[in-house]
């Protein structure tokens, strides 16, 4: 497999900062890990010129060799997910949908439901911030609701 080069990373990492501005759940498509590896090599979340982008790509190569290999992995998938949505977008403009009758419904109480997470690149310290007190609070229920076990007198 050839190398990529500085004219492809580019091109890669533009296609990625657009997709994570507009589109940032195609980055679901892969798990946490295959995630941070892509915002770990390419920064798509970050505003950089082409030359800062260059000096990030080198610099993390320098510390972890294998995550060039690794992050590349992971774009064609994102690649593709972007096209599927694409298609189904030029679809749906080109073959209206007549609107659905309005049913109701018994709710169904079976089957499997999927769930996705988007990784953000970086602690949001205000989430943070407002959750750390709830979680106290929780475990100090928790503590209390066992009666202080495990507490030394």
């Amino acid at each position: 497999m050839p190398r990529l080069t500085n004219d492809d990373y580019t091109k890669q990492r533009l296609f990625l900062v657009h997709a994570w501005s507009w589109f940032p759940d195609i980055f679901t498509v892969l798990p946490y890990n295959q995630q941070m590896e892509v915002h770990e090599y390419y920064a798509p979340s970050k505003t950089c010129t082409t030359d800062e982008a260059l000096v990030h790509r080198h610099q993390v190569t320098r510390e972890q060799p294998s995550l060039p290999n690794r992050a590349g992995k992971s774009f064609p998938r994102l690649l593709h997910r972007t096209q599927v949505i694409t298609q189904r977008i030029e679809f749906l403009a080109t073959h209206p949908q007549p609107p659905l009758p309005h049913l109701k419904t018994k709710s169904r109480t079976h089957g499997n439901v999927r769930s996705y997470a988007l990784t953000p690149p970086e602690i949001d310290d205000r989430k943070l911030a407002r959750a750390l007190p709830a979680v106290a609070r929780d475990m100090q229920t928790k503590h209390d609701d066992r009666g202080g076990e495990g507490e030394a007198a």
